[in-house]
């Protein structure tokens, strides 16, 4: 890891062209951020439709994380504040959260795990009440409140624990290097 960037595995990793995997990150983030909310507010005649507005609020999301290895912690908030938007503003349901998801674990791979908990934090409270407070949906029910805390857990947990194992691949590796020239110059 230098500068808080932690290469990313495959070609892009080993010296090849991050811009190409950043680029297949966000066309694939995209279409099924795009493309699956589309379909899913077919179901949603209760919800508002979309419009262009809304297509811009889901384009945002993936857009943003072009700049994801520049700067992990904007991205992040971008992204969420894209998605907290688009829900407050009670377009339809979808699968929204797929580029908070990968901004998340961005972030926490590069170590900044205060930005983490915060951003889990506040999207806690945003999707969870600020809808409500706004007069757009009913009150969070208990399983929502469990439910969605139990999630985060679940996405903190697994981000931490590719963190905790990139740099051990990370140790090893440098470990090796050092030894390597240690015999050499024997």
């Amino acid at each position: 890891m230098i500068d808080g960037h932690v290469p990313e595995p495959g070609p892009a990793g080993r010296g090849g062209r991050p811009w190409v995997t950043d680029a297949l990150i966000v066309l694939v983030v995209g279409v099924i951020t795009i493309v699956g909310t589309t379909f899913a507010a077919h179901g949603q005649p209760e919800r508002d439709s979309l419009d262009a507005l809304g297509y811009a609020l889901l384009a945002a999301g993936p857009l943003a994380l072009l700049a994801r290895r520049r700067a992990p912690v904007l991205v992040l908030g971008v992204v969420l504040a894209s998605a907290l938007t688009y829900s407050i503003l009670g377009y339809p349901r979808g699968p929204i959260f797929f580029p908070l998801i990968v901004a998340f674990f961005t972030v926490v791979i590069a170590g900044h795990r205060l930005a983490a908990i915060v951003s889990l934090v506040a999207g806690y409270f945003g999707f969870l009440w600020l809808t409500y407070l706004l007069g757009g949906d009913p009150p969070p029910s208990l399983a929502d409140i469990l439910g969605l805390a139990a999630w985060l857990l679940v996405l903190l947990s697994a981000a931490e624990i590719i963190r905790i194992r990139r740099e051990r691949v990370q140790e090893a590796a440098r470990t090796r290097l050092e030894e390597a020239r240690r015999r050499a110059s024997e």
